[in-house]
């Protein structure tokens, strides 16, 4: 298809989307987080005290499956820029990858009845599995928001629905997930250290059946969301190139070796938590492996030798690395999600052992969710007045403040607990509907840049920022309570911790997340799109598609 019968497609520039649509789109983030606050908030505690890995090993497990998503999560977004159908590019994701998506995410939280050793392979299987179909189903959907309309305001919008309905799908989680294992798996009250309380008899079935019903949640609202969006931004010019093509750049590009091989080394190292004893041999591995890339780089450049059309999955490629923007916001993701899971992994330990009460977690997270949807309604006119940058940069701080003040609270100070997480709610409720607003504009800047599109592999790229982060900040939060000697329950029974655990998860609620808050706010200093460049890029992208037209 020509350029120009491409660029017909655009529509009008200032063409504003429906509520409806608005609302439809958004539903499809209200079914991921069913599954992603389930991960953020319950998967380590579920693996720790219910299915029953050690912390470290949980710790572990988090990192090392990411290594696939190194490989895995380029390739969707390299695939999904490269689909067609009658529905569009990315639309038809959220109806092939749905039900694979549910069916991973039951098979995640089920225990089966194997040893130590079947238990650990039967979790780094399924939670590998249902990764691999939340990239499968996600990278799509995030670059739908790029292609919804051309509008960056509007973007912003759309993003704003978007994360409105991601967190009343962390609502449910925050607020359901309990009660529903406690109905599941069926309660009795029993005295403990004198004091009666009511104790799930079977959290195994629990969690699993609790995941059964946001499973099939999930899939309906997917659904909705395919049904109700419409995909309207097309690349300027139509491009690609055979499969041999990019077959020579992926075996020939020894940037593209490097990119990888250096982010397997610093996973194997996190995994490993630094170990000295880890750390040269992973070394040793990833020198002889870089010198492997020069021998499949010199048999490839023969056997290709007769290969002369250009890659456009290598322009692609190039194009995301030399997208300052873009890189700035992948440090800063993995910076940010790292704190907020090392944090939201500990809170359900620090409730129920630092505090003495798990009940108040509940509370605790939908107070903050509600106060997040409050500051969301906020983002539109805040960066009508700040910018994007400026904005993100502020809240991020403000945020790392209200959360390392948690450090000087006492088990006893619920109400200044509560105050604190709703400020920092309401403060960081823009942070996620600007961070992918910005993606969407860091796909605007290469295009005005380079003259070429590639939506699918930048936010492949963002997810796999995303993944990463959320991964080091679980991983952490498994280390971390191996490190500070955290007592897992004996066949169910809870455990007494000591003055070190208990300071330990003080310090994973507060001063660890807030550093990593506060390098996330400094990494954006560096983010080059403020608000003057993002009118020009939207003007002159614009006025080349009506040259084009």
């Amino acid at each position: 298809m020509s350029g120009k019968s491409e660029t017909a497609k655009q529509g009008n520039h200032g063409e504003r989307l429906s509520v409806f649509e608005k609302v439809g789109y958004g539903l499809g983030d209200t079914a991921s987080n069913l599954f992603w606050k389930t991960f953020e908030f319950f998967l380590v505690y579920f693996y720790t005290d219910v299915f029953g890995l050690t912390a470290k090993s949980a710790g572990t497990l988090m990192l090392v499956t990411r290594i696939w998503d190194a490989i895995n999560d380029p390739l969707v977004g390299y695939v999904a820029d490269r689909s067609r159908s009658r529905w569009g590019r990315f639309r038809p994701y959220l109806i092939w990858m749905s039900i694979p998506f549910a069916i991973t995410g039951m098979l995640t939280f089920y225990t089966p009845d194997l040893g130590p050793t079947g238990k650990l392979i039967y979790a780094y299987v399924t939670y590998t599995l249902v990764m691999m179909a939340y990239t499968a189903i996600n990278i799509p959907y995030g670059a739908l928001m790029g292609v919804i309309s051309s509008d960056s305001i509007e973007r912003t919008s759309v993003s704003t629905y978007r994360f409105i309905a991601a967190f009343c799908g962390g609502i449910v989680v925050q607020y359901c997930t309990l009660g529903m294992v406690a109905f599941f798996g069926g309660t009795e009250t029993r005295v403990i250290d004198g004091v009666s309380q009511d104790v799930v008899l079977n959290e195994q079935r629990g969690f699993f059946l609790t995941m059964v019903v946001f499973s099939i949640a999930a899939v309906l609202l997917f659904f909705i969301t395919f049904l109700t969006t419409k995909e309207r931004v097309q690349p300027i010019v139509e491009e690609g190139s055979t499969f041999r093509a990019d077959l020579k750049f992926i075996l020939t590009s020894l940037r593209l070796h490097q990119v990888l091989l250096c982010g397997l080394a610093l996973l194997a190292c996190l995994a490993t938590a630094f170990s000295l004893d880890k750390v040269v041999p992973i070394l040793i591995g990833y020198a002889v492996l870089s010198v492997l890339s020069l021998g499949v780089r010199a048999v490839a450049l023969q056997r290709f030798s007769d290969e002369t059309e250009t890659s456009t999955f290598e322009l692609d490629f190039n194009d995301l690395l030399s997208n300052r923007p873009w890189m700035v916001l992948f440090v800063f993701g993995l910076l940010q999600l790292s704190g907020l899971f090392i944090r939201g992994g500990a809170i359900l330990y620090y409730f129920k052992y630092y505090c003495g009460d798990a009940s108040i977690a509940p509370t605790f997270w939908v107070s903050g969710s509600f106060a997040a949807i409050a500051g969301m309604l906020l983002t539109k006119p805040l960066t009508r007045i700040f910018g994007k940058k400026v904005l993100m940069i502020g809240m991020n701080a403000g945020v790392a403040a209200l959360t390392g003040a948690f450090f000087f609270l006492g088990p006893d100070q619920i109400n200044m607990m509560l105050a604190l997480q709703v400020a920092a709610s309401f403060v960081g409720g823009p942070i996620p509907v600007l961070l992918w607003a910005m993606y969407a504009d860091t796909a605007d800047y290469s295009e005005w840049r380079s003259g070429r599109r590639a939506t699918g592999l930048v936010f492949a790229a963002a997810t796999f920022s995303q993944k990463m982060g959320c991964a080091v900040g679980a991983a952490m939060t498994g280390f971390a309570l191996d490190f500070y000697q955290y007592a897992q329950p004996i066949d169910g029974a809870d455990q007494m911790q000591s003055e070190t655990t208990l300071r330990g998860l003080q310090m994973m609620m507060s001063l660890i997340p807030a550093t990593f808050l506060f390098l996330s706010a400094a990494c954006l200093l560096f983010y080059g799109i403020d608000k003057h460049l993002t009118e020009q890029i939207e003007s002159d992208l614009q006025s080349r598609k009506l040259k084009e037209g």
